[in-house]
């Protein structure tokens, strides 16, 4: 599974765990408050989504600024994407996060990873370039392929 990313300044793909444990780290280490990244899940399923170019931005932005240098140590996981990894039914919380060292690690994470950066950074830089100066209007399509 992945996402297509399309943005007013270009486009990419990215695997769906690596965003996943992007959406969990924002949740564990940033707050709970919603951002557009959670709102990227909206295209599972569905196909696609939409999201605010400018936000998506200053959300990519907030996390890089807060995540990359984190240590790996600090890599968190949800419930729901542990469900997901392990085929498991959602549990009936699918909230929760818990670093990934407390659980033996994450499937799919490269064992070199020294810091967050190494998991979801390429991700985060992606997403800032594709909306670099983007203006109110102007949107990101998300696409499950």
């Amino acid at each position: 599974m992945s996402f297509l990313f399309v943005g007013p300044k270009g486009s990419f793909e990215v695997r769906w765990i690596t965003y996943a444990l992007l959406r969990d780290n924002v949740q564990h280490h940033v707050g709970d408050e919603p951002t557009p990244l959670n709102d990227v899940s909206a295209a599972m399923g569905t196909g696609r989504a939409e999201l605010s170019a400018p936000a998506v931005n200053a959300a990519a932005r907030a996390a890089r600024d807060a995540l990359v240098e984190l240590p790996i140590d600090q890599l968190a996981v949800s419930e729901r994407t542990l469900s997901v990894l392990s085929f498991k039914a959602l549990p009936s919380s699918t909230g929760a996060t818990v670093l990934a060292s407390e659980i033996g690690g994450v499937p799919f994470v490269d064992p070199r990873a020294v810091t967050l950066r190494d998991v979801f950074g390429n991700l985060l830089t992606n997403l800032i370039e594709v909306t670099d100066g983007a203006v109110e209007g102007e949107l990101v399509e998300v696409r499950d392929v």
